[in-house]
């Protein structure tokens, strides 16, 4: 089976993070965003997803209403896992 790689933008609070937490404890390898970086709480949402089960998080912060900043999210979870299978925004 190959493995799956989610893109979770907004991953540091509300539904989204529960969403990561979610995918983490199926085994998901994540690529999560946030965008505002000094009030993110991303980090410890990635270790959270990293103790309930996923292999591998990326995390990193943008604003993917930007295209340049979005299309960075892509390129670098790509280059982290080789690929993008499954997206959420």
């Amino acid at each position: 089976m190959s493995r799956k790689v989610v893109l979770i933008t907004g991953a540091s609070s509300g539904l989204r993070e529960l969403i990561t937490y979610e995918y983490a404890k199926l085994g998901a390898h994540l690529a999560i965003i946030a965008r505002n970086k000094p009030e993110s709480r991303l980090e410890q949402v990635a270790h959270g997803a990293r103790e309930l089960g996923s292999p591998d998080v990326l995390f990193m912060f943008a604003d993917v209403s930007k295209v340049d900043e979005c299309r960075m999210f892509v390129d670098e979870t790509a280059k982290h896992f080789g690929r993008c299978v499954v997206g959420n925004t």
